[in-house]
């Protein structure tokens, strides 16, 4: 392993000069929902599941201090959610329908966090993500026609394939998997107090995700 290091050490040296030098660097990220795999919300409505795939993404920056990247401190890196773009399929309560679930941004709740990339020893991130919602049940039953969603996950593992970072190789450089908890706020009817859990499987890219279903959320994202 420490000649597999000292091996990739010329090579990070390289990335390190053409990303600029060592210091902070601002590096985007789209962090998409892994289409080869299930992302969900599961809500826990009177005892019973209530399952909505998910599709889209998450966009934002990494703020990454490359001061340490070669040290087994690791780089301290800040995250920054400038927009969160996912739509869920539509799912039943009983009878009632939810329609497209839309989950955006929430501007009074900033999505961020802090990463830990460490070649060493493994990254991690802990993240406090805000997200506000709106569906056609949610629109019926609440007069904002929307609820906040705010939830942190700490401790995620950051999958990183430093072979593609080298070669500026965004798609599938970046991949974690998210699962977090929360409560629907107690003023939302029908749903209130009931349990949710995210999980969310997520990969870098160069673009944001394109999913067809996103263009049902369109409106609330521009709105937002």
């Amino acid at each position: 392993m420490r000649s597999r290091r000292l091996a990739l050490a010329p090579a990070l040296v390289a990335f390190v000069g053409l990303t600029g030098c060592f210091g902070v660097v601002k590096i985007p990220a789209n962090l998409n929902i892994d289409p080869t795999k299930t992302s969900k919300l599961t809500i826990d409505f009177l005892g019973t599941p209530v399952v909505i795939p998910l599709h889209g993404g998450i966009q934002g920056e990494f703020d990454a201090n490359l001061a340490n990247l070669l040290t087994p401190k690791g780089i301290l890196a800040t995250v920054k959610g400038d927009a969160i773009t996912l739509a869920g399929e539509s799912a039943k309560i009983f009878t009632l329908d939810t329609g497209t679930l839309c989950i955006g941004q929430n501007p009074d709740d900033p999505t961020v966090g802090t990463a830990l990339i460490n070649l060493v020893k493994g990254s991690s991130a802990d993240i406090h993500f805000g997200g506000l919602a709106t569906s056609t049940l949610i629109a019926q039953l609440v007069p904002s026609g929307t609820v906040a969603l705010g939830v942190d996950a700490d401790d995620v593992p950051l999958k990183i394939d430093i072979s593609k970072l080298l070669k500026l190789q965004i798609d599938g450089a970046i991949s974690t998997d998210v699962v977090t908890t929360g409560t629907i706020p107690d003023d939302v009817p029908l749903l209130a107090g009931s349990s949710f859990t995210l999980e969310a499987h997520l990969v870098s890219a160069q673009k944001p995700s394109n999913d067809p279903l996103l263009a049902d959320c369109q409106a609330f994202f521009d709105s937002l």
